[in-house]
């Protein structure tokens, strides 16, 4: 898959260097409806499946942590967290047809993740994922925190879950979380039979083009998501921080998997 991928990385490289400088005009000559196809079933297909089959085997797991909370549990949870939250990194640069309608990234991915909000919701125990106060309260960054960022050491953190006043809600706020990302696979693996035909079969240079939509996204998930939020920022290395070091901003925070997670984006960007 990933040297089916790099179809997008030579059309890229195409576009931007296919001008011709005296008459102004493209010289592109490149097979876009080969490349959508090859796209939408070697790439976008399969990296939507895996995240589908990853996202229920997280659903899984957490019913087994809700029934009971022991190390064993919190382990396969958190491995579970782990491999999809990975898979998620390979559908991050597709925000095209349902990815899109659902905005994919910001459903799962805001980070970093606000903690008092989580808190607040927990404690109340009455809150809508949906609602844009909680936009920054849910998805992996969310899980992040409750699974790794509520305690030291596996036993704090176990106890954080069973406390006998919060553990029931505390929980329950986990299971929502990790269903509605579960829901979020099984919508846009829906949505992609669909969607399919309408993709491949668009094979203008329009903004609304199936390679405009791609190349779009590449740039904004390369430069806005991994060069910026992931990197940039937390380190202090990009211009609006003035060297403001921020390491708590940066994706998979309380786990420490952060250079996995922009390795792994980086790569599925990159096609390499």
């Amino acid at each position: 898959m990933n040297i089916l991928k790099s179809s997008l990385f030579l059309l890229l490289l195409t576009v931007f260097s296919a001008c011709d400088s005296e008459k102004g005009n493209d010289k592109v000559n490149f097979d876009r409806e080969a490349f959508l196809v090859n796209m939408a079933d070697n790439v976008i297909k399969p990296s939507i499946e895996d995240f589908t089959i990853k996202a229920d085997a997280l659903a899984s797991a957490s019913t087994t942590f809700n029934s009971n909370q022991t190390e064993a549990s919190l382990t396969s949870l958190r491995n579970a967290m782990k491999a999809s939250w990975l898979s998620y990194q390979h559908l991050a640069f597709l925000q095209v047809g349902p990815l899109a309608s659902i905005n994919f990234r910001d459903r799962v991915n805001i980070f970093p993740t606000n903690v008092q909000q989580i808190e607040e919701n927990i404690s109340s125990g009455s809150y809508v994922l949906g609602a844009a106060s909680n936009v920054a309260a849910k998805g992996f960054p969310a899980i992040d925190y409750l699974l790794f960022g509520t305690g030291t050491t596996n036993e704090e953190v176990l106890v954080y879950f069973t406390d006998p006043n919060l553990g029931a809600n505390r929980l329950a706020y986990l299971i929502a979380i990790i269903e509605d990302i579960n829901s979020v696979a099984k919508t846009i693996n829906d949505g992609w039979a669909d969607y399919r035909s309408f993709f491949v079969e668009n094979t203008g240079t329009d903004a609304g083009s199936g390679t405009s939509l791609l190349v779009n996204e590449f740039n904004y998930q390369f430069d806005i998501r991994i060069k910026n939020a992931k990197i940039g920022f937390p380190s202090g290395g990009n211009p609006r921080t003035g060297g403001i070091l921020s390491p708590e901003k940066v994706e998979a925070y309380y786990s420490g998997w952060s250079g996995e997670m922009a390795e792994a984006a980086a790569k599925s960007s990159l096609a390499v």
